[in-house]
């Protein structure tokens, strides 16, 4: 009986250790060169900063594997003779998947047949630099656990930039993302490498943004985000560039995500299609922000109903040990409509506000699909291959209830955008010091745009625009990098483009230097011009009084862009960063009246309207600084402060602000985590920005009453400004891992203080006054998730 008692309590023991002990994941991935993507073999890999002795030897396509590893936060280090030492930062390792790491590693200039340890300054700034390794200044990598764990992101990309550096945030309901003064419109978006259409639910016309990204973070890999001095590969965009990569499913086992929530539910699922060899990883959202809307958030106006959906996949097969090829697409669907009470009674009293009267319905249709495919030449080169076919419709009607009691709101917009495009990409490592990428994109364009708006004074309806064709843009590209130390590196090349529709064309040099003083000092400089074709719509305007299409002459508008920073590194994770930018704008579409100041680059969305010419100059310079740690003993901050002036000259050739000139930005997020011993954590997080307000035209108050319409004072163009813009966002999440599968629970909160800000000015037919519309108050939001 004793002896039966005392095994009884040795199970029991043994039970509840069990219990207790933290599960396990598997880490894998792929060692390579960074520049000529060949595998390394034998390269080491294990935990860093750990007592556990968990490390592998890459085989002979350089993969490894690290089984059996406490899940929470893993630090990885990748060693290889002659190459510089890779190291990780904090990575989140869940029970519920898998983690696969592709370590791209640098060679050394000097080969000393020993491994390089790479010291604390370089680091920081291995997590400082792109993954694009051709990109040199004003570009910061982006992950899915970044975009997670800030708060009130929505899971957007785009939501979680605007706390970066040289980025503007004013509008609570849009994603626009306003970069050092430019319009959304100059950033261009890349998927696996090549431009698509615009990726938003919800997205306007002409602009780069809408209020919610089509992108899954449950397929996001390894991606870019520029602000200014892109390099040579990078064209048809002047302020920015976002560039996306799908990661790879798992090719061993199926997993599975279900993420539900306010917003919506979704639900991904990845694994083999043939075990090592293929994969697939697919995810679905369907969203109706019903719930959303009574708790205060809306899209447009009171009465709305928003809905969206999409769908991405990402297919990878392995071509033996030289090539891989991917099969990727991904698509979205939106629609907003504002139906108003029909019973007059209803309306408010004694005057009724806009969205009593006024109904609408806005449906946004944008997707992409294509193929990635690489092959290893030799032991010195690869090439790419990367073809795709991505467009976007955008439909909308805009109309009032009774005609009778209040005048016309009445407009029909009907935009289609797309491209077939294909990019070839040479790309060779001549030694540890140079290597060249050069190549060329092809695009035939397709579109058709037809617009028109009620003149309630003609009492007729004004088409805008109303044409459809395609066109040819070409764009080749090369650039060299060339690494003159092991402190100093060259990077250079051009990009061009020749635009078939109107026979315009741009030879953009570009270069940049990086240089390491040592591990705390390094600078860095950049200069390039860029330029961008118009929004396809502004060149079919039509003029009354003329025929044909006056604006199909207009040019490339253009930018020059310096950029010279400093970075001093504070430690192993910590960093001040300090970047000084001018750029100068030409080229840019005004209007050929000399007495009219209205520019294009001034619109947030839309096409350029009337009679233009391309004799329109501007100006953007400031400094942004920053102030980061990354993820490091389970905290994490980054403050940035923006100090910036964003000027344009119409014809007349007087200098006024733009709209983005708010002359400041400022941002602070910080995070902490505080961890269980069974492997449980509740994160904590608060985003505090606070920036100048948009500026705006005054009306004029006798032509807007006459035309019934809005009508700004065309001789002081933004002269006046919205109050300072101000919201705090909070987050509070609790994750936690068992054996077979992990999880969380989040809220996020934004604008914790309840403060409205103005969003933008319209006029009001029914009282003939300037009326604003204010953003929303607070939200809460409760996601769960569940990975396994």
């Amino acid at each position: 009986m004793q002896k039966f008692l005392f095994f009884a309590y040795l199970i029991s023991i043994s039970f509840l250790f069990a219990q207790a002990q933290t599960p396990t994941q598997n880490i894998k991935g792929k060692v390579f060169d960074m520049d000529s993507k060949q595998p390394l073999v034998g390269a080491t890999v294990q935990l860093a900063d750990s007592l556990l002795a968990i490390g592998a030897m890459t085989d002979d396509n350089g993969e490894f594997r690290l089984e059996n590893v406490p899940v929470g936060r893993q630090t990885v280090l990748a060693e290889y003779l002659n190459y510089k030492s890779y190291t990780s930062g904090e990575i989140l390792l869940t029970s519920g998947k898998e983690l696969e790491l592709n370590i791209g590693m640098i060679e050394a200039i000097t080969s000393t047949n020993a491994v390089v340890i790479t010291a604390n300054g370089d680091k920081v700034s291995e997590k400082v630099k792109a993954n694009n390794e051709f990109q040199t200044v004003s570009t910061r990598q982006v992950s899915m656990e970044q975009v997670m764990r800030q708060p009130t992101t929505f899971a957007d990309p785009s939501r979680a930039m605007m706390a970066t550096p040289g980025v503007q945030q004013s509008r609570d309901y849009q994603n626009d993302i306003v970069i050092r003064g430019n319009a959304s419109s100059g950033l261009v978006w890349r998927l696996e490498g090549i431009d698509i259409a615009n990726p938003n639910h919800f997205g306007r016309v002409g602009g780069s943004g809408g209020t919610i990204s089509i992108f899954s973070l449950s397929l996001m890999g390894q991606s870019d985000f520029s602000t200014g001095a892109f390099a040579p590969e990078y064209g048809n965009a002047t302020s920015g560039v976002f560039d996306m990569h799908f990661r790879n499913g798992n090719t061993e086992k199926r997993e599975y995500t279900i993420r539900a929530g306010v917003i919506g539910l979704d639900f991904a699922t990845e694994g083999p299609i043939k075990k090592g060899k293929s994969s697939y990883l697919a995810n679905y959202r369907y969203s109706t922000l019903g719930l959303l809307g009574k708790a205060g958030f809306r899209l447009a106006y009171d009465n709305s109903a928003s809905t969206f959906q999409d769908l991405s996949f990402n297919l990878h097969f392995k071509q033996g040990n030289k090539g891989s090829l991917n099969i990727f697409a991904v698509g979205g669907i939106s629609e907003i409509t504002l139906t108003p009470p029909s019973d007059t009674t209803e309306w408010e009293k004694p005057i009724p506000k806009f969205s009593d009267y006024y109904m609408s319905k806005y449906t946004t249709r944008t997707g992409s699909i294509g193929f990635n495919y690489t092959y290893l030449l030799d032991e010195k080169s690869y090439l790419r291959v990367v073809g795709v076919a991505t467009a976007n419709r955008i439909t909308g009607g805009e109309d009032t209830i009774s005609r009778l009691i209040v005048p016309y709101a009445l407009s029909r917009d009907d935009h289609t955008n797309g491209r077939y495009a294909t990019t070839l990409s040479y790309n060779r490592k001549f030694s540890a010091r140079t290597a060249l990428r050069a190549g060329l994109f092809v695009n035939r364009l397709f579109f058709s745009s037809f617009a028109s708006v009620y003149n309630r004074v003609g009492k007729s309806m004004d088409t805008l625009q109303n044409a459809a064709g395609n066109a040819w843009l070409i764009q080749p590209y090369a650039q060299i990098r060339y690494r003159i130390t092991e402190k100093m590196t060259f990077t250079g090349g051009f990009h061009s483009l020749y635009f078939f529709l109107n026979n315009t064309y741009s030879v953009e040099p570009r270069v940049a230097l990086a240089y390491t003083h040592n591990e705390t000092h390094s600078f860095t400089f950049a200069y390039g011009l860029h330029g961008q074709t118009l929004p396809i719509g502004t060149y079919f305007a039509t003029v009354k009084g003329q025929t044909g299409y006056p604006n199909l002459s207009l040019k490339m508008q253009k930018a020059h862009h310096l950029v010279a920073g400093y970075n001093l590194n504070l430690g192993v994770a910590t960093h001040i960063k300090t970047e000084a930018y001018y750029q100068y704008l030409f080229n840019l579409p005004v209007s050929t009246n000399i007495d009219s100041t209205y520019a294009a680059i001034n619109d947030r969305y839309g096409y350029g309207r009337g009679h233009l010419t391309s004799k329109g100059t501007g100006q953007n310079y400031g400094v942004d600084i920053t102030l980061e740690q990354f993820l490091s003993k389970h905290a994490f901050f980054l403050i940035s402060t923006s100090l910036y002036k964003s000027q344009f000259q119409p014809l007349n050739g007087i200098t006024y602000s733009t709209r983005y000139d708010s002359r400041f930005s400022t941002s602070s997020t910080l995070g902490k985590e505080f961890v269980f011993k069974n492997g449980g954590a509740i994160e904590t997080g608060v985003r505090i920005v606070y920036t100048g307000g948009l500026r705006f035209s005054p009306v004029d108050s006798v032509l807007s009453f006459q035309t019934l319409s809005y009508v700004s004072d065309a001789t002081r163009p933004y002269t006046l400004q919205y109050p300072n813009y101000f919201r705090t966002d909070a987050r509070v999440a609790y994750r936690w891992s068992r054996p077979k599968y992990s999880a969380s629970v989040s809220l996020d909160i934004q604008n914790l203080t309840d403060k409205t800000n103005p969003m933008e000015q319209y006029w009001n037919p029914q009282t003939q006054s300037l009326a604003v519309r204010n953003g929303n108050g607070i939200i809460a939001i409760i996601t769960a998730m569940i990975d396994f």
